[in-house]
């Protein structure tokens, strides 16, 4: 007999914080409006290095799977536990590199998928991260045929992934 039940895909957004006057915001909204219209919608946790809560703004239908959940004042091994614990199968990196980064989470292995977005146009090659999302404009794929990059998985966008007014 064929089986009835299938599991909800549940995704994982890391960011330092959503605010408003973002170009992030508008990324995020985007994404979360997207989840809730689909037919299967994912779970989908917002996790946040700040207290900072989501702006009143960013809004969604009640039957909306959306939650956010900060992080802030808590260590990178406790918040991949949690990650871990929610059975987080995707989890994507909106942070950065530098101070606001989320390398002291992702370097616990959190999650099966790691994926790596912004921050730097181009592979991450940490051993933690094992895809990384890019676009035909800031990587040619004929500039990356070329290249090693480890074990990390080149997803490319539809779209550009980087403002700009030259796209």
């Amino acid at each position: 007999p064929e089986c009835q039940y299938r599991a909800r895909l549940r995704i994982g957004y890391l960011l330092w914080e959503v605010r408003e006057s973002d170009v992030l915001y508008s990324l995020i909204a985007g994404l979360l409006q997207e989840h809730a219209r689909q037919t299967d919608p994912p779970q989908v946790r917002v996790y946040t290095l700040t207290r900072r809560p989501p702006p009143e703004s960013l809004t969604f239908p009640k039957n909306s799977l959306v939650t956010f959940v900060s992080f802030s004042g808590v260590g990178g091994k406790e918040a991949a536990q949690v990650i871990r614990r929610e059975k987080t199968e995707v989890l994507l990196d909106l942070t950065t590199y530098g101070e606001l980064s989320g390398a002291h989470i992702l370097q616990h292995l959190p999650s099966p998928v790691q994926v790596g977005f912004l921050g730097y146009p181009g592979p991450k090659l940490a051993p933690f991260i094992n895809s990384s999302l890019w676009d035909r404009y800031t990587q040619p794929p004929e500039l990356v045929e070329r290249r090693v990059w480890g074990g990390e998985r080149l997803v490319y966008s539809s779209i550009s992934s980087m403002p700009s007014s030259h796209v």
